[in-house]
């Protein structure tokens, strides 16, 4: 963005998106850095022979420049969902890091249907229940229920095991828990009592941590419009 601005190549956002593909395969981070909101994307692959992929990349059609690495190989699809203005994200921050690398290490190569189809069945209505005026606790509970990469991760996130155990019920205003990415820091949908959640999973972290922790929370929201870029006079 910054370079678009500077060149004053006028690009669009979905311009920029096919770019940033060619340094990162996947749209979820870029798309949800430059659309902002509540974001769903997924990777469409371009066949080199066809009209769609020369308009993609800006050139005439007889001109196949789709195998040069400076050019798009996909294109993202993406879609803004309804954010319910109720829930409000909880943003944990150990002072820890856990390696990307390390994080990926620990999952299987393969898994099995069933719990793909768990996932799947999940956060397809996740996606519509929180963009509902008023969030449903128990529902949105059980929709981020996950078989895929958390458990498999409570040896490398402290305390991550115990919080996936807090419910509704323990920790009113709680809607869900989940790990952000990776790891270490945490996500948690709430609709009020925010501090109260945020200090119940700052315990939890810090007991079940060998040594002192310090953990930082956040008080977030979707960015809605995505990135921007602000020009100040010299």
């Amino acid at each position: 963005m910054l370079a678009d601005a500077v060149a004053d190549l006028k690009m669009t956002k979905d311009r920029m998106m096919e770019f940033c593909l060619v340094e990162e395969n996947h749209p979820d981070n870029i798309g949800a850095s430059l659309y902002g909101g509540f974001i769903g994307s997924f990777l469409e692959m371009i066949d080199s022979t066809n009209t769609a992929a020369s308009e993609l990349n800006g050139q005439a059609e007889s001109t196949n420049k789709t195998s040069d690495a400076r050019y798009p190989k996909a294109r993202a699809r993406y879609f803004q969902y309804p954010w319910s203005p109720a829930i409000k994200v909880i943003t944990i921050i150990p002072a820890y890091e856990v390696k990307t690398d390390s994080a990926r290490a620990v999952l299987p190569a393969q898994y099995d249907k069933a719990e793909v189809v768990f996932n799947l069945q999940r956060v397809a209505v996740l996606t519509h229940l929180l963009g509902q005026p008023t969030p449903n606790p128990t529902m949105i509970y059980k929709a981020m229920q996950d078989r895929l990469h958390q458990q498999q991760r409570t040896d490398l996130v402290h305390g991550l095991e115990k919080l996936l155990q807090l419910t509704p019920d323990s920790l009113p205003g709680l809607l869900g828990i989940c790990l952000s990415g990776a790891g270490p820091s945490i996500l948690a949908l709430a609709t009020n009592n925010f501090e109260q959640i945020s200090e119940a999973i700052i315990s939890v972290i810090q007991h079940s941590s060998p040594n002192p922790i310090h953990c930082d929370w956040r008080l977030l929201g979707p960015a809605e419009g995505g990135a921007l870029l602000e020009h100040h006079p010299a």
